[in-house]
Parts: C-alpha cells; sequence; structure tokens
C-alpha cells in the first residue's frame, strides 16, 4: 500500500514556498537539536523526551508515534 503524508506548512501554509524551494519539512519541536544525526526511531525519541523533560506522559506518547524513520 502506498504511504501518504499530510504536511502542514504553518497558518496559512506561510512556509510552503521555503519548503518546497529548500526541499524540506519542519516537525515543529523547536526545542530539539539538529537532527542529522539521528539513526533510528529510538534515538528521536530519546532525544524528544530530553528537548521536553516536562512534556505529560500521553503527549510524548501521541508525538513518538507521529514518528516514522
Amino acid at each position: 500500500m502506498p504511504e501518504m503524508w499530510m504536511v502542514r506548512a504553518g497558518g496559512g501554509a506561510f512556509l510552503i514556498e521555503e519548503f518546497l524551494k529548500n526541499g524540506y519539512v519542519a516537525i515543529g519541536w523547536i526545542e530539539m537539536d539538529n537532527l542529522t544525526r539521528i539513526k533510528d526511531k529510538s534515538d528521536i525519541e530519546k532525544l524528544y523526551d530530553k528537548s521536553y523533560p516536562d512534556g505529560k506522559p500521553g503527549h510524548k506518547r501521541s508525538n513518538h508515534g507521529h514518528l516514522n524513520l
């Protein structure tokens, strides 16, 4: 089955031109460091937890679930 992703580019899609021009999208977790060192889902979950230590457990589980590496 083909995979599909919904990408939102901010309110009113104000980031769409930047995304298209530069060939990337953003996940909006501004407290996180550079993601280029991430090798697998476990790495990004650990970085997320470190970056958002006060996050509610339900939010963490939900955000971890949004990741597909």
